[in-house]
């Protein structure tokens, strides 16, 4: 690989992760962090304040972790197509929650 797309690769690997942020537990099942997964979980169920300085973690790193060392991908193009739907995915599925809590909330 070039320098040009080392520095494209880094550029991307440090953008935030929506799909981390929001939808975490799929996001890490589909990553394969089942370990992860599973850990999150126990924290999420037995201590729930956490899951938000995690989900901030995984929001800030996913892309890195997502990628790992790119044995995963066919190819980077592969891995950053992917992100984006998954990103449109996370955003959707956020502004449906937000709007469904405003509507629980009789805000709207």
């Amino acid at each position: 690989m070039n320098e040009e797309n080392q520095e494209d690769i880094s550029l991307e690997l440090r953008k935030f992760n929506f799909a981390a942020l929001t939808i975490t537990p799929l996001w890490l099942l589909r990553n394969g962090f089942i370990v992860t997964l599973l850990i999150y979980l126990i924290l999420v169920a037995f201590f729930p304040p956490s899951f938000l300085f995690i989900n901030i973690i995984f929001f800030v790193k996913g892309n890195k972790w997502s990628w790992g060392d790119g044995s995963r991908w066919n190819n980077f193009n592969e891995f950053c197509e992917k992100q984006i739907v998954w990103n449109q995915i996370a955003i959707i599925l956020f502004i449906v929650q937000i709007v469904g809590l405003l509507f629980y909330f009789k805000v709207i």
